[in-house]
């Protein structure tokens, strides 16, 4: 889906419990420029890091409040609408799977 409709995302926010790092790797390698923002329970600040590595560009520490969601989804998306644009990188293909139970 989102290599069909990239063009229709602004930023990616997902869980990182549910196989977040590795869509977030996915979709860094895919489209650098992509803001990815991953929320978790995890408090553990190896974790954080190692995501922040793979191009994580926030992460939200659950429970959190929704104003500081909007501080950091702004902040983002402001930051990106700057940067210049990376270079296009060969396409790839991203599939998602859901799981119901």
């Amino acid at each position: 889906m989102f290599l069909v409709h990239k063009n229709d995302f602004d930023l990616v926010l997902t869980d990182l419990g549910m196989s977040g790092s590795q869509l977030a790797k996915k979709i860094k390698q895919i489209d650098p420029d992509m803001p990815v923002g991953l929320i978790t329970g995890w408090t553990v600040p190896t974790t954080k890091e190692k995501m922040k590595e793979q191009g994580v560009d926030f992460i939200l520490s659950k429970p959190f409040d929704y104003t500081k969601v909007l501080r950091e989804v702004n902040a983002v998306l402001f930051e990106s609408k700057r940067r210049e644009p990376s270079p296009p990188k060969n396409k790839q293909r991203l599939v998602l799977g859901v799981s119901t139970g």
